[in-house]
């Protein structure tokens, strides 16, 4: 089964919040979605299975933090490289 999840980290929030998630044909629809709109997508299947346990705008759950710091890490260098073009 495919799993997908949107967060965001709002600036000043204590954890990033989950905005979408869904598995099956729903994540593909997300993925879709983020595909057309430019939004970084990160493939990690475990994280996403997590993810897609909790509620909608919640703060992700502590155990997920350091994966996703590395994934966010990993969106702004690529952000920052893009820009650099």
């Amino acid at each position: 089964m495919e799993y997908a999840s949107g967060v965001v980290y709002p600036e000043g929030a204590e954890a990033p919040l989950i905005i979408c998630s869904g598995k099956g044909q729903l994540a593909k629809q997300i993925v879709k979605i983020a595909t057309k709109e430019n939004i970084p997508i990160v493939h990690d299947v475990t994280t996403a299975q997590v993810l897609s346990c909790c509620e909608l705008n919640s703060y992700v759950p502590k155990e997920t933090w350091k994966v996703l710091a590395g994934v966010f890490a990993y969106i702004q260098k690529v952000e920052e490289y893009e820009d650099k073009k």
